[in-house]
C-alpha cells in the first residue's frame, strides 16, 4: 500500500538524494487514476482503491523534483493527469455549496488519523467536522497546487489552463485570507454552508433507547450530530429522528445505521440538514452500557494543525 501524505513525507526525507524513487512513486499513483481524474488517496499492487480523492499534494512534488530531474518531457506526461486530479475537487460532490472552498470527505485525507497521540476525544470532533466543515488545510493545499501547477504549464509551454488556474488560485487566496480575518490568533472551522463557526452544544445524552422533547431553538441554523458510544465495541443498529418545526410545519428527519462512520467503539454521523430548532429527538439500537450523546459540532476546538495556522496567520 502506497498512501500520498507518505509520499509527502518520503520526498521531504530523500530529495535531492533520490528523485528517480520518489518520480516512480508518483507514476505509481497517475497510473491508477480513475477516468473521471480522481487520484485515490492510496493505492495497492492489486487496484483496491477506496475511492477517496487523495490530499491535494501530487502537483507539489512533481514541481519539487523539476530542479534535480530537469526533465521537462516527464512533466508534459504527468501535467495533464495532475490537472484532472485537481479539477475533481471543485465538483459538486467534493465542494457541496460549489463556493471553491471543497471539503474533505474523510480523515484518512487529512493524515491526522495516523497520528497516534490524538486524543480520542479530539479525534471524534474531528470526525464530526469531516462532515460538516470546510477546513483551511484544504484550502492552503489547494491553492499550492494550483500554484505548482501553474509553475509546470510556463517550464513545459503549455498556457491552456493559465487563466483557469489563476482564477482558481485567487479565489482560493480570498477565502484563505477571509478565514484568517475572522480571528486573528487561530482560525477556525466554518460550516460548510452557513459558513459560520458556532461553538458546538450538547443537547441530550442517551442511555437507553427512548424520546427527548427539548422545544430548543438555536441562534443560528446548525447540524446535530449523534456520537454513539458501544460498551462492547460492536456496531451498533442505531436509528434516530429529529423533529424540527419551522415557520410553517413540522419536519422529521430519520438516519439509519448504514448514515454512522464508526471507528473502534465510536460510531458518528452527522445531518446534512441545517436545523433552527429541535423539538423531539428520538434514538433506538442502544444496548446496556451504551451512551448517544447529541448535539450541534464545535467549529471552535483546536486540531493538531493549529500551530500551523498561527503560524500562516503571522504571514
Amino acid at each position: 500500500i502506497q498512501n500520498v501524505l507518505e509520499l509527502w513525507e518520503i520526498s521531504q526525507l530523500l530529495l535531492p538524494v533520490r528523485p528517480y524513487l520518489i518520480k516512480a512513486i508518483v507514476e505509481n499513483f497517475i497510473d491508477q487514476q480513475a477516468e473521471n481524474g480522481l487520484i485515490d488517496t492510496q493505492i495497492t499492487w492489486n487496484e483496491n482503491l477506496t475511492g477517496i480523492p487523495a490530499a491535494p499534494i501530487l502537483a507539489s512534488i512533481a514541481a519539487e523534483l523539476h530542479p534535480y530531474l530537469n526533465d521537462e518531457e516527464w512533466l508534459s506526461s504527468v501535467y495533464p493527469a495532475l490537472m484532472d486530479s485537481l479539477k475533481v475537487w471543485f465538483k459538486p460532490e467534493y465542494d457541496s455549496d460549489e463556493d471553491g472552498f471543497p471539503e474533505w470527505q474523510h480523515l484518512v485525507q487529512t493524515g491526522i488519523s495516523e497520528l497516534v497521540k490524538v486524543n480520542p476525544e479530539i479525534r471524534n470532533k474531528l470526525e464530526i467536522l469531516i462532515n460538516s466543515a470546510e477546513w483551511l488545510s484544504l484550502a492552503c493545499l489547494l491553492w499550492n497546487e494550483c500554484k505548482s501547477l501553474t509553475a509546470i504549464a510556463r517550464w513545459i509551454k503549455k498556457d491552456l489552463d493559465l487563466d483557469w488556474l489563476t482564477t482558481q488560485a485567487d479565489r482560493l487566496q480570498s477565502l484563505i485570507n477571509t478565514c484568517l480575518e475572522n480571528n486573528k490568533k487561530i482560525c477556525c472551522f466554518r460550516d460548510k454552508t452557513t459558513h459560520l463557526s458556532s461553538k458546538g452544544k450538547i443537547l441530550h445524552t442517551f442511555h437507553q433507547n427512548g424520546s427527548k422533547t427539548l422545544d430548543k431553538s438555536l441562534k443560528e441554523p446548525e447540524r446535530i450530530f449523534v456520537q454513539v458510544a458501544s460498551k462492547d465495541g460492536f456496531v451498533r443498529p442505531v436509528a434516530w429522528q429529529i423533529s424540527s418545526q419551522d415557520v410553517k410545519k413540522e419536519i422529521q428527519t430519520s438516519l439509519t445505521c448504514k448514515d454512522f462512520h464508526w471507528h473502534e467503539e465510536q460510531g458518528i454521523t452527522v445531518t446534512n440538514t441545517l436545523f433552527s430548532s429541535v423539538k423531539e429527538i428520538t434514538i433506538s439500537g442502544l444496548k446496556k452500557g451504551d451512551t448517544a450523546v447529541v448535539g450541534t459540532p464545535d467549529f471552535t476546538i483546536h486540531d493538531p494543525l493549529t500551530m500551523f495556522r498561527r503560524l500562516l496567520s503571522l504571514c
